[in-house]
């Protein structure tokens, strides 16, 4: 299978400031973006590894400093087990040569995942167990999880763990929804004093019956 992304993010208008001019009269405006691009392949070696790959362009825009980079994503999908569910994998994320702003040069955050999913059956429903250990760049390492199970051919309910949440517990509550060939995912984290954090996305999977 093949796929594409396309993210953008735009700030909106800034007003320029300087200490000597903090309410930044007549000193006009700015509108800082940031544009990423990728496309990436997957595909089976065997029956039981499977590898992928993407590569990606991004661009990020402020006050008249435009900064760009290429990286890409290379990673590899064991599965080890079907009955029960048992699959581990590694990614490689974010290689490629320094991000260049202007004259200046800076490191592109190398980080690797190794996660691992497990399927099974309980109280008469299967579930699913999921997660990840990230190691970024500064050594870092940081611990993600989750679980989910179906309520019925529709609705599945999750709830996970998420290390790399520094305001709050880093727990985290949803659902999933699929309707033929469309999905809806809704998830919800608290961030401390900082409150609730929302998330709802929209799928359609081509070519689903």
């Amino acid at each position: 299978g093949w796929g594409t992304s396309v993210d953008y993010l735009k700030y909106g208008a800034i007003r320029r400031r300087t200490l000597s001019n903090p309410n930044g009269s007549g000193l006009g405006g700015f509108s800082p973006y940031a544009l990423s691009a990728a496309a990436g392949l997957g595909f089976p070696l065997t029956d039981s590894v499977m590898v992928g790959g993407a590569v990606r362009h991004t661009r990020e825009a402020l006050d008249g400093a435009v900064g760009s980079a290429f990286s890409a994503d290379v990673g590899a999908q064991l599965l080890l087990s079907d009955d029960p569910l048992l699959r581990l994998g590694v990614t490689l994320q974010t290689a490629g040569p320094d991000a260049r702003f202007g004259t200046a040069a800076e490191a592109l955050p190398l980080n690797v995942r190794w996660s691992g999913a497990l399927g099974f059956g309980m109280l008469g429903r299967p579930w699913v167990l999921l997660g990840d250990v990230n190691h970024d760049e500064t050594g870092r390492m940081v611990v993600q999880g989750g679980a989910t199970t179906p309520v019925n051919d529709v609705l599945a309910l999750r709830v996970g763990y998420n290390g790399r949440n520094d305001a709050g517990l880093g727990i985290t509550g949803g659902f999933g929804v699929e309707w033929g060939a469309l999905s809806v995912d809704y998830a919800i984290a608290p961030y401390g004093a900082l409150g609730m954090g929302h998330q709802l996305s929209l799928g359609w999977a081509f070519g689903r019956e």
